[in-house]
């Protein structure tokens, strides 16, 4: 992710420029995904979830029925 706005980050708060710029990443990760980028960014949003709730992320989509989807098509 690039930085684009200084921000500030303590234990328990967080600025909304912080908030703002890692919900354009997270997005990112989610919504722009290729065949070849699918798996890479999944396991990069993990790495923002405790792993308890790991289960709870990837019950939606598994990799390899989105791999079977035609990207890119109607």
């Amino acid at each position: 992710p690039s930085i684009d706005k200084t921000f500030w980050v303590t234990r328990d708060k967080a600025s909304t420029e912080y908030l703002e710029q890692m919900a354009g990443f997270m997005t990112w990760l989610v919504l722009d995904v290729s065949p070849s980028t699918i798996d890479w960014k999944r396991n990069v949003l993990l790495n923002y979830v405790a792993p308890d709730r790991h289960a709870a992320m990837t019950f939606a989509v598994p990799s390899t029925f989105t791999r079977s989807i035609s990207f890119g098509s109607a």
